[in-house]
């Protein structure tokens, strides 16, 4: 409990986040009042939600969770509750809701790789195993002056753009995937790239379903 409020659990916060009832934090945004949201990565009828948190022992954490949407729709933009995909401490040195000014290492290279994890989650395509894939989820650190971020997949013609509430961003591959990520500013005419671009691949994997199915 914080200021005299209950905090909420953060598989709620992560599911509020996906149907668009809790924004994600501004830039600056600090712990005081409990979990914010870093980052949302929705990939069709899947949504992913990077939140950020002060542990305990006083040091930052990233947790990310995922839900399924109905693809056959549903009241509103209704998603079921999240499961934990993963977390950890962070340990990049700085706050990634506000980062130093000076901090040159993220200014003109390209996206970092922060972590880089596959789960076997239900993804209900045809192709996965009883509806099981290997999904690969990675957290990239970007550039301290990009405002969104550019996702351009396999034969594409321009890349999607999304914005960013953090340094932190999520990208999602499905098996047999590849992507091209480049961070970006904002302008009225667009989009200006900022740094590199860097290359994600996904291959096929022979996913099984788990063995309590």
């Amino acid at each position: 409990m914080k200021n005299g409020r209950p905090r909420q659990p953060m598989a709620e916060i992560a599911r509020r986040a996906l149907e668009g009832t809790l924004p994600t934090a501004s830039p600056g945004a600090g712990f005081d009042e409990g979990p914010v949201v870093a980052d949302v990565c929705v990939e069709g009828d899947l949504g992913f939600v990077l939140i950020l948190h002060r542990r305990d022992d006083g040091h930052l954490a990233d947790e990310i969770y995922h839900s399924l949407r109905d693809p056959d729709g549903g009241p509103g933009n209704e998603w079921p509750d999240c499961d934990h995909l993963g977390g950890g401490a962070f340990m990049w040195g700085f706050d990634p809701m506000d980062p130093p000014a000076d901090e040159e290492s993220f200014t003109t290279r390209a996206p970092a790789i922060s972590t880089d994890s596959e789960s076997l989650i239900y993804t209900g395509r045809d192709s996965g195993d009883e509806g099981y894939e290997l999904v690969r989820v990675v957290e990239l650190l970007v550039p301290t002056e990009a405002d969104s971020l550019g996702v351009r997949t396999r034969g594409g013609a321009a890349p999607r753009h999304r914005p960013l509430s953090s340094r932190l961003a999520l990208v999602v591959l499905l098996p047999g995937d590849r992507v091209r990520v480049r961070a970006a500013r904002s302008t009225e005419t667009g989009y200006t790239p900022v740094g590199e671009a860097i290359e994600l691949t996904h291959p096929e994997h022979p996913a099984q379903a788990p063995d309590w199915l």
